[in-house]
């Protein structure tokens, strides 16, 4: 794999400010094994723009544009994946294996709001939405996130407390959301996080923090059963 990326930031105005990013590559996978291989081929590029605002004293504005877009091309032959439950299929290749030559690509755009407040000195509190398209599932995932910090004591040794909660999608695999190897009419993986902790100056160069976090994982993808999986973390 490779990678370009540049990026630019610009002051449009005292108060708004434009944030830039672009990356293109590649991505290249070429193994076999006997008669069975996997060959991968894959230039994403991903231009990321953000507008950042203030709108106010203590209330900035960030909304921005984040895309993945990925031209590829596979060819695959390989035994199927288990089945969850399924006793082990013996020797590597004892199954009839599965073939996929595919051209097509991965085109996933997002658009996200966020608000940065700071009401009070030491405060700050971002709430935020994000939604995002798979073109390989149909399907878009609204996602709410909200971030709190607040410093307990400004001054040296500086003490903050700090907490978030957030709905986090991530789409299928490919592999998952193929024809052949996995499942069709499969959605986003879902985990909701909730976190906790705080910061406390030891030094002027040293700072310790502790995390507390918590993560319920809803609509897993299990490859060639569908959104059957839950979890904790």
């Amino acid at each position: 794999f490779y990678r370009l990326q540049a990026r630019y930031v610009g002051k449009l105005s005292e108060d708004t400010e434009l944030r830039m990013t672009a990356a293109a590559g590649k991505d290249a996978i070429d193994v076999s094994i006997g008669d069975n291989f996997f060959v991968l081929s894959s230039w994403p590029i991903n231009p990321r723009v953000e507008l950042s605002h203030r709108l106010a004293l203590g209330v900035r504005n960030n909304v921005g544009l984040d895309v993945l877009y990925a031209p590829y091309t596979v060819d695959i032959r390989l035994p199927p994946p288990p089945r969850p439950g399924q006793p082990p299929p013996g020797p590597f290749g004892a199954q009839p294996p599965l073939q996929v030559t595919d051209t097509d690509a991965i085109y996933r755009p997002a658009i996200y709001d966020e608000v940065e407040l700071t009401p009070f000195p030491g405060t700050r509190i971002v709430p935020g939405v994000r939604l995002d398209y798979a073109k390989d599932i149909r399907a878009w995932d609204v996602q709410p996130r909200l971030v709190v910090r607040q410093d307990m004591k400004r001054d040296f040794p500086r003490t903050t407390i700090k907490g978030g909660v957030g709905r986090f999608a991530q789409p299928p695999q490919p592999q998952e959301s193929n024809r052949v190897f996995g499942s069709s009419g499969l959605s986003s993986n879902v985990a909701y996080h909730y976190g906790t902790g705080f910061e406390q100056e030891i030094t002027r160069q040293i700072e310790v923090s502790f995390e507390g976090f918590y993560r319920q994982y809803d609509q897993r993808v299990v490859q060639r059963v569908g959104n059957v999986g839950e979890g904790r973390a």
